[in-house]
């Protein structure tokens, strides 16, 4: 079962914060409640924060940890609440059926569907073979094998991004050079791109 909503609210328009900022939100306990296994939060702000973790005071005295390390999407871009797990491991025949239920459509989440093309929002990890290293669009002799995936050497892996592919070969994905054929990044999973004082520091020093 739930809880009643509890909302927070700071500035829409800070910037980025050099520093770790702590918030304190209060929430009504039911004494029937039990203790908490998971939270959902939704973030309605237009920009994106970085969420470290979560601790609540239950009445009694007790204390609730939650490890976040994760980016919370703005509910814009992402429809879906976010949902974090309490700092306690559950044997499979043993995890509540409420955490069951919430951790279910999460696992499909993270999944995916091992067809799209990544979003900045995404946080799903599938990976893929080596086959975007070539250049078959601009000359086919520039069209390098595939690395990966066979029985033999399944490795190396690289991570999926479901990039659309070459003009004169299907198999072969779209390089990162290839503006002409699609214009694309390298995509990084939310919780590995570097924060905003990182690139600061490596502008600095490049």
């Amino acid at each position: 079962k739930l809880s009643q909503v509890s909302y927070l609210e700071w500035n829409p328009w800070d910037g980025p914060i050099a520093g770790d900022k702590h918030y304190k939100i209060s929430f009504k306990w039911n004494t029937n409640f039990g203790e908490p296994g998971a939270f959902l939060i939704t973030n309605k702000h237009p920009r994106e924060f970085f969420l470290k973790s979560l601790t609540i005071d239950v009445p009694g005295g007790a204390k609730l940890g939650f490890r976040c390390n994760s980016w919370i999407t703005p509910e814009q871009i992402d429809k879906n609440d976010r949902v974090f797990f309490a700092n306690k491991s559950h044997l499979p025949d043993e995890t509540p059926e409420g955490l069951k239920a919430l951790r279910s459509p999460d696992l499909i989440q993270l999944r995916g569907t091992g067809t799209e093309q990544r979003k900045d929002s995404d946080r799903i990890y599938d990976y893929d073979v080596y086959n975007d290293l070539g250049n078959p669009d601009k000359d086919p002799k520039l069209r390098r094998e595939v690395i990966g995936g066979s029985e033999d050497l399944p490795y190396p892996r690289r991570c999926r991004t479901g990039r659309p592919p070459t003009k004169t070969d299907e198999s072969w994905l779209c390089t990162l050079l290839l503006k002409e054929c699609c214009k694309v990044y390298p995509w990084v999973g939310k919780n590995e791109v570097y924060s905003y004082i990182a690139f600061l520091d490596l502008n600095e020093k490049a």
